[in-house]
């Protein structure tokens, strides 16, 4: 009998996004319980935190059999370690994880940004701050000189850093442009088969964002 994981999060992309992306792109089995932001994740949050079903009133979280895992890394880090997508060595390892990392410091400036009200003032200086960002990437992908992040073959890190890079290229098609390297390996995880054909299904969350913009 194959596995099959459960994974629940509002009908958006944001933090979901890498573990669907994850999923996708290694062929592994999964449902969602995709929750609608107001009443009915106020019901699912109050439920899930007095059954543990919600740890900790956050989301995503993912099934794991019997075992409920919340924290979007904590969740990245588990499937990596179960479905060998964390490094082949000890530096793939630690490089993954300071990836990830770096992914996570791009999504800090871009949702400070894009749930403003003011957000359409912001977003200059946010541009500026993402092009330092980007030209900081470029850099390590030069010098690290693979096709992925840590590697010949994606690791879990690549998946959230891709649904960083989408994020931002949406917002501004010619924001990665500059970037050779950069441009070059968006692309190259985007077009991958198994993404590019869940990139084009009806799988994907239409909206970005819990905001309409992004």
């Amino acid at each position: 009998m194959s596995h099959e994981y459960q994974l629940t999060y509002f009908n958006i992309r944001g933090l979901g996004e890498p573990i669907r992306l994850l999923f996708e792109d290694n062929g592994i089995k999964y449902k969602e319980q995709r929750v609608e932001a107001g009443e009915q994740w106020q019901k699912v949050k109050e439920e899930g935190v007095s059954s543990g079903k919600v740890p900790f009133g956050q989301m995503p979280v993912l099934q794991d059999g019997s075992m409920y895992l919340a924290q979007s890394g904590a969740i990245l880090r588990h499937l990596a370690r179960k479905h060998n997508l964390y490094g082949d060595s000890e530096e793939e390892r630690a490089l993954a994880d300071m990836m990830n990392d770096f992914a996570n410091d791009l999504r800090t400036p871009y949702v400070r940004m894009i749930y403003n009200d003011s957000w359409k003032e912001m977003l200059p200086e946010y541009l500026e701050t993402a092009k330092k960002q980007l030209e900081l990437l470029e850099k390590y992908l030069n010098r690290r000189g693979k096709p992925y992040v840590v590697g010949d073959k994606p690791c879990f890190a690549d998946y959230n850093l891709l649904a960083m890079l989408d994020c931002m290229h949406r917002l501004k098609e010619d924001l990665l442009d500059p970037f050779e390297l950069v441009n070059k390996y968006y692309g190259r995880m985007k077009q991958r088969p198994p993404l590019a054909a869940y990139f084009q299904s009806n799988r994907i969350p239409q909206k970005i964002n819990n905001v309409p913009r992004g």
